[in-house]
C-alpha cells in the first residue's frame, strides 16, 4: 500500500507509529487484557503524533492506513480526533479490522460475510465500528471471508491460531490484491484534498465524488462567503485548490504579462502574488509545486510561499488560447503548439517528448496510461482544417493509434470508462465519443457545439453545454454510452465559456451577459436548485466553476478587460 502511493506522490513522507502490538491469539485465555493495553498504548502514540503534526503542518493532506490491530488503532484515533486534526486526514484505509461493522456498506469492501461482526464484539467487551455519515466518504474497511478478526467465527479462528497450519485469510490480503486496491484509493483521496487542475482530474471529468456537503436540497441557501478582486485583466483561469489555498491566473492585455495569484480558501485574502512574462493560463498543483505555462515556458513555484522552484522554457504553451495539460500524482503532461511532454512536477525533469506532425495541439487528458492529446493539422486551404486525436503511452510518450476527423477538434478532451469525450465548434461534426482501445468513433452528436469547453463526465452522464442562439443556451445530459439526450434545459441567457462540473448530485455552469450566474441543477433531471450571481450587468465569457470541501467557486472574466475580473467563493451558511 506504502509503495502505490509513493508510485504516484515519491516526495510523500511515510512514518511508521510504533508500539507494542502483540500476536493475534483469540484463543489464549490472557489475549483481551493484554490487547487492552496494548490498544491503549497505540491510541497514546497515534494521537500525540497526528495533534504533533497538525500543529507542525497544518496545510498538509494526510492518509492513515492500518492492519489488524493497528486497524483497531487508527480506527479509534480518527473517531476521537479533534475537528481540525480529523479534517487534516483525508483518508483512513483499515484491513481485517476487528471492530469492522458488515451493516455499513457504505465504507466496507470485499468478500466478507454480511452476517458476521468483528472479534472485538464477538468475542470481547466493544463494539463494531459506525463512521458518521459525514465521514463516510473518507474512509474504507477492508474484510475478507474467512478472516476472523474482521468477520469472526470459532473455525476461522482456530484456522488462524500460531500453532494452526491450516489456510489463514487474515494474512492474505496482499495476495487478494486488497493492498493495492486500497493504495489506489489514498491516492484519489489525496488528489481530493483539493482541486488540482481543471476538470478536478488528469481525466478531466470534472466529477468530485468526495465533497458531500452541498446537497439537492440545501444548495438553494448558498451565500458568498468572498470575493477578491484582481486588478484590471482578463481571468481565463480555471481555479485550482489545495488545502488552504487558491490559485489562479490573469492576463493584462495591455502590458502582455500576467499574474499568478494564491488567495485564501477560508477568506480569501491574497497570500501571494508572481508577475509572469507572457499570457498564462491553466495552473496545476500537486500540493507541493503551482505548474504554470506562458509563452516563455513551464514554470513552477512553491504553493507555499509562491518561491520559483524550476523552469522550462524549452516547453512553451499557447496560453489560455489552448487547453490544459494534466496532472497525476507528481506528474505532469503538458503541451507546447505542437508536441506534448510528461514532466516531473517536482523536479522539473523532462521524462519524455513526443513532437506531433500538427498544426496545433489544444489539449490533453490522461487516463489508464493513456495520454490523449486532440490536434488540429496543418490547413490544406481551401479543404477544411482536420482534426487528429492521439494517444500516446504515458509511460514512454509512443503512439498507440491516432484518428483522423474531417474538421478540427477542440479545447481538452475528458476520458472515462473506456471512451474520449472531444468536442468541437462546428455543426458538421459535433461532438465524438472515441473508444480508447482503438480510436473507433462510438457516437457522434453534430446538434451539440461546443467552442474550447470540456464536458463533464459521470459513470450515468455526460454534461455538455453549448449555445443555441443569441438569448439562450442549452445543457444537456447525454447517456455515456449511446449520446442520446437524457434530458435538456434551456437557461434564459448564453452559455459562457466555462466547463460543466458535479459534485453530490449537482451539476454546475455558467451563463453569461446582463447578469452572470452559476448555475445549479439537479444531475438526474435538470431542474434548477440554486442560481449564484457573479455580478449584474457584466459581460462574461469564461465561468468555470470548481466544487470542493463545501464550496463552489468561479472566477468571473470581463468584457475584454475593460472591468475588473474577481474570484468568488459561495458556502452554505
Amino acid at each position: 500500500m506504502r509503495q502505490r502511493v509513493l508510485a504516484k506522490y515519491p516526495d510523500a513522507q511515510t512514518y511508521f507509529i510504533d508500539y507494542p502490538a502483540i500476536p493475534v491469539n483469540v484463543l489464549d485465555p490472557n489475549y483481551l487484557p493484554h490487547y487492552r493495553d496494548s490498544i491503549a498504548k497505540g491510541i497514546n502514540a497515534l494521537t500525540g503524533f497526528l495533534n504533533s503534526f497538525a500543529t507542525r503542518c497544518s496545510g498538509s493532506a494526510v492518509v492513515l492506513a492500518g492492519y489488524s490491530q493497528g486497524a483497531h488503532v487508527a480506527g479509534d484515533v480518527y473517531q476521537g480526533l479533534g475537528k481540525a486534526a480529523q479534517d487534516m486526514v483525508v483518508g483512513l484505509t483499515l484491513l481485517g479490522d476487528p471492530r469492522f461493522n458488515p451493516d455499513q456498506a457504505v465504507i466496507d469492501v470485499g468478500p466478507y460475510d454480511p452476517h458476521r461482526v468483528g472479534v472485538w464484539q464477538a468475542r470481547g467487551p466493544g463494539t463494531v465500528r459506525t463512521i458518521p455519515a459525514a465521514r463516510t466518504n473518507a474512509v474504507r474497511s477492508y474484510c475478507l471471508a474467512g478472516d476472523p478478526v474482521c468477520n469472526y467465527s470459532f473455525a476461522d479462528a482456530v484456522a488462524c491460531a500460531p500453532i494452526s497450519r491450516l489456510y489463514c485469510s487474515h494474512l492474505h490480503y496482499a495476495d487478494a490484491g486488497f493492498t493495492n486496491r486500497a493504495g489506489d484509493w489514498l491516492n484519489d483521496r489525496i488528489a481530493s484534498a483539493g482541486w488540482s487542475q481543471e476538470g478536478l482530474t488528469a481525466a478531466h471529468t470534472g466529477f468530485n465524488t468526495n465533497d458531500s456537503t452541498i446537497t439537492t436540497g440545501n444548495a438553494g441557501k448558498l451565500k458568498r462567503a468572498w470575493q477578491y478582486a484582481g486588478s484590471a485583466g482578463w481571468i481565463f483561469s480555471r481555479p485550482v485548490v489545495w488545502r488552504d489555498e487558491v490559485v489562479f491566473s490573469a492576463f493584462d492585455p495591455a502590458t502582455s504579462t500576467s499574474q499568478l495569484n494564491a488567495v485564501s480558501f477560508k477568506t480569501g485574502v491574497l497570500l501571494w502574488q508572481k508577475q509572469l512574462n507572457g499570457w498564462g493560463c491553466h495552473p496545476l498543483t500537486d500540493g507541493t509545486r503551482v505548474l504554470i505555462q506562458t509563452d516563455q515556458g513551464l514554470f513552477a513555484y512553491n504553493l507555499a510561499d509562491g518561491s520559483a522552484a524550476w523552469s522550462q522554457t524549452s516547453l512553451t504553451g499557447g496560453g489560455c488560447s489552448v487547453g490544459s495539460g494534466a496532472l497525476d500524482g507528481r506528474t505532469a503532461y503538458v503541451l507546447t503548439s505542437t508536441s506534448v511532454a510528461k514532466v516531473d512536477s517536482f523536479s522539473g525533469t523532462v521524462l519524455w517528448r513526443n513532437d506531433l506532425p500538427v498544426y496545433m495541439v489544444s489539449g490533453l487528458a490522461v487516463w489508464a496510461n493513456g495520454v490523449y492529446a486532440v490536434t488540429r493539422l496543418v490547413p490544406n486551404y481551401p479543404a477544411a482544417q482536420q482534426g487528429r486525436l492521439y494517444t500516446l503511452n504515458a509511460t514512454t510518450g509512443n503512439l498507440v493509434w491516432s484518428k483522423t476527423t474531417a474538421v478540427t477538434m477542440d479545447g481538452t478532451p475528458a476520458v472515462a470508462d473506456g471512451l474520449v469525450y472531444v468536442g468541437t465548434q462546428y455543426a458538421s461534426q459535433g461532438m465524438l465519443a472515441f473508444d480508447t482501445g482503438n480510436g473507433a468513433i462510438r457516437w457522434q452528436r453534430k446538434d451539440v457545439s461546443q467552442f474550447w469547453q470540456t464536458p463533464a463526465v459521470t459513470p450515468n452522464a455526460v454534461l455538455v453545454t453549448n449555445n443555441s442562439g443569441t438569448t439562450t443556451a442549452v445543457i444537456r445530459a447525454l447517456n455515456p454510452r449511446t449520446g442520446a439526450t437524457l434530458w435538456q434545459k434551456t437557461t434564459p441567457m448564453p452559455s459562457a465559456g466555462g466547463d460543466p462540473v458535479v459534485a453530490n448530485g449537482v451539476v454546475y455552469f455558467g451563463t453569461g451577459i446582463n447578469g452572470s450566474l452559476v448555475n445549479a441543477v439537479r444531475l438526474d433531471n435538470g431542474a434548477t436548485v440554486a442560481t449564484l450571481q457573479l455580478a449584474s450587468g457584466s459581460t462574461n465569457f469564461e465561468i468555470s466553476p470548481a466544487v470542493v470541501n463545501g464550496t463552489v467557486l468561479s472566477t468571473l472574466n470581463t468584457d475584454l478587460g475593460t472591468r475588473q475580473p474577481s474570484l468568488q467563493a459561495f458556502r452554505l451558511p
